[in-house]
């Protein structure tokens, strides 16, 4: 239906074979782009293997289990509804007794295992679908969009994924997964008019398209460890995205495929990337190489020893909302979030397969100058990094009132130092540093830290 929708709309305005790029397009361009370039095949057989045709027995409660996790599924962003941990459950997922579970999934999943009456349509559910999308949402414990834009470490990624291929998870709940990231995005913005518009005109479309891509990759976790996985689907995509450069090698490797692949760009975000003094080049090729899997390495960039990795949620929007303008600037400010993260989690060999996530949505809203010049100034605002619990930390805008507040409650925070982040220049010798000290030497955080 869908695909007849888009065709009616583009049906009337002709060709056109002039190539632009998606932000270029006007809508009708983009409709017939779409039209054309969407992979509709591969997606019928999605919906398929995910037991959704409508002709086939019991699709017509599996398509109401996706409905209904579609209407519930982002719940968990409203600040106000993050469940606590109860001792009885303790531990949960990483997460402690008196926690506040601040990663949206899997809040949702703690509500949906231990207080489900709370969501009356996942309980007005006959109990195969409640199972399924409990087991989209706990057991499966993965983020699509973490894989397709390398925004995540191999551990956090992958490794309950793998779990649960081992352990013989049925292949329709797999794949009602990925039908359910698809409708989920698809209905991110209302337009009752021309029916799910999101893909057509607001999303790029070789971006969804690498979603589809990605998937016969993590059909390898059958047979293959995380990290290896994770490294072919990352020179798979190089190839794709930068196809005139051989895949980098060398112990900046990871980091490059890894930014490329966030950013979703050509080698602009690899010229970047060479610009920056060494100890930043440095910092960004040991923290993008962890993997989060104790004893597990890149092929390309060997065992960095030690842990929790990071992973920074929404730097690859914060990248691709510079990719066409100061990508040397972003790369400035993911060094100075990483520092102030290893700060406050500092490397501990315990801590090797382990994974915290750093969230910085305040970085992605404007373009990278704006951050940087919205900090400080005559509205006294500070950039600070909040480490909430052991898994989680929060990149945001503070008021010195507020950065006040945390130090009289005790918070373990760090101002992030955005000095000099815009500026290109050529690295002094000096600024050369051994990267041993500076992401182990730090051996306990701070619980205050003055402004």
């Amino acid at each position: 239906v869908g695909q007849e929708i888009q065709a009616t709309k583009v049906a009337q305005k002709g060709s056109s074979t002039e190539p632009l790029s998606f932000f270029q397009m006007n809508e009708e361009q983009k409709r017939r782009s779409f039209l054309e370039s969407f992979n509709w095949a591969m997606f019928e057989s999605l919906v398929a293997q995910a037991g959704c045709c409508p002709d086939e027995v019991g699709s017509t409660q599996r398509i109401m289990a996706l409905l209904c996790l579609t209407a519930f599924h982002d719940i968990m962003k409203v600040e106000d509804l993050l469940p606590t941990v109860q001792p009885e459950h303790s531990p949960y997922m990483g997460y402690k007794a008196g926690d506040t579970i601040r990663d949206h999934d899997i809040a949702l999943s703690y509500v949906l295992q231990y207080f489900p009456n709370l969501l009356p349509s996942y309980c007005a559910l006959e109990q195969p679908e409640r199972q399924v999308v409990l087991f989209t949402q706990g057991k499966m414990n993965f983020n699509h969009g973490w894989f397709v834009q390398a925004e995540a470490p191999p551990g956090a990624m992958l490794s309950t994924f793998k779990s649960v291929l081992k352990s013989n998870a049925a292949p329709q709940d797999v794949s009602f997964y990925f039908l359910h990231w698809f409708t989920d995005l698809a209905g991110a913005e209302a337009t009752p008019m021309g029916g799910a518009e999101k893909f057509v005109l607001k999303f790029p479309h070789a971006v969804l398209a690498s979603f589809l891509w990605s998937i016969p990759f993590l059909r390898h976790l059958a047979t293959m460890a995380e990290t290896p996985v994770v490294e072919m689907y990352l020179r798979a995509r190089w190839q794709v995205l930068v196809p005139d450069l051989p895949p980098p090698m060398g112990e900046e490797a990871i980091a490059c495929m890894r930014l490329v692949v966030m950013a979703q760009s050509d080698d602009r975000v690899v010229n970047a990337f060479r610009k920056l003094p060494s100890r930043d080049r440095a910092l960004l090729s040991t923290e993008l190489s962890r993997t989060g899997c104790r004893g597990q390495k890149f092929e390309a960039s060997g065992l960095i020893a030690g842990g929790p990795a990071f992973l920074i949620y929404y730097c690859p929007a914060m990248l691709q909302k510079n990719a066409e303008g100061n990508l040397y600037g972003a790369l400035r400010v993911l060094c100075q979030v990483l520092r102030s993260a290893r700060s406050l989690w500092p490397v501990s060999s315990s801590d090797e397969g382990n994974t915290v996530t750093i969230q910085v949505a305040a970085l992605k809203m404007d373009a990278i100058g704006a951050v940087v010049d919205g900090v400080g100034g005559p509205r006294q605002q500070a950039l600070v990094l909040s480490r909430h619990n052991d898994q989680e930390g929060c990149v945001e805008r503070k008021h010195a009132a507020e950065v006040l507040e945390l130090n009289a409650k005790g918070a373990a925070y760090k101002i992030i130092d955005l000095d000099g982040c815009l500026e290109e220049k050529i690295p002094e010798p000096s600024e050369v540093e051994d990267m041993e000290g500076e992401c182990e030497g730090v051996t306990d955080y701070p619980s205050t830290v003055s402004v």
